[in-house]
């Protein structure tokens, strides 16, 4: 992904990310859920999960999702109660593609 995003976002696309990336032989990967784990108190407390949870609902046509999460220590600690959070509302996972 391009550092915080900038200029990867379908229809936002910047030109000179997508020729250095073809150059590169990389895909322009960005996210379709933000979770704002990074933020004071870092990790995944109930307010972030409601947030989370309205990202979903606001794209309904969408089967497959990004979701960008940070490597800090609260996000590590609520790690597996998001997982169990996202398979009640329904979500399965899928492997890692490799580029």
């Amino acid at each position: 992904r391009p550092p915080f995003g900038a200029g990867g976002f379908e229809g936002n696309i910047d030109p000179e990310l997508a020729a250095v990336a073809a150059e590169l032989d990389l895909a322009i990967v960005t996210w379709d859920i933000g979770t704002v784990d990074w933020m004071t108190p870092e990790g995944l407390g109930p307010e972030k999960i409601a947030n989370i949870e309205n990202q979903f609902l606001q794209q309904p046509d969408k089967s497959e999702y990004n979701i960008l999460m940070h490597v800090t220590e609260g996000t590590a600690r609520d790690l597996p109660a998001f997982i169990e959070q996202l398979s009640d509302w329904g979500f399965t996972f899928g492997e890692p593609e490799m580029f």
